[in-house]
């Protein structure tokens, strides 16, 4: 999923008098809103080494790769190094943006 994809709403309004007898359901799809949200976020936040990054990789992926050999934000990753940032693919390389 791209972080500029437009997604169906999984969260749930809560209505300040919601009713009483619907609480249970209504509880229940506030978590399951939550746990769509944990799974996004979980899905974002991988990571590895660069040899860990996938070969074939959708444009706006996002990894944390534990052993590029640069840190400078916009700079292109490579493995080898010491540094662990935030890489994104921008189609053509991973670059860093944290």
């Amino acid at each position: 999923m791209s972080a500029h994809s437009r997604q169906p709403n999984i969260a749930v309004n809560v209505a300040p008098s919601q009713p009483q007898q619907h609480w249970w359901s209504w509880l229940q799809r506030i978590a399951e809103g939550l746990n769509e949200v944990v799974a996004w976020i979980n899905r974002q936040t991988s990571s590895g080494t660069f040899a860990d990054l996938p070969q074939a990789p959708t444009v706006g992926a996002t990894m944390v790769v534990t052993d590029s050999n640069i840190a400078t934000w916009g700079g292109v990753v490579a493995g080898g190094g010491a540094n662990t940032v935030l890489a994104w693919w921008n189609g053509t390389a991973w670059k860093v943006i944290g």
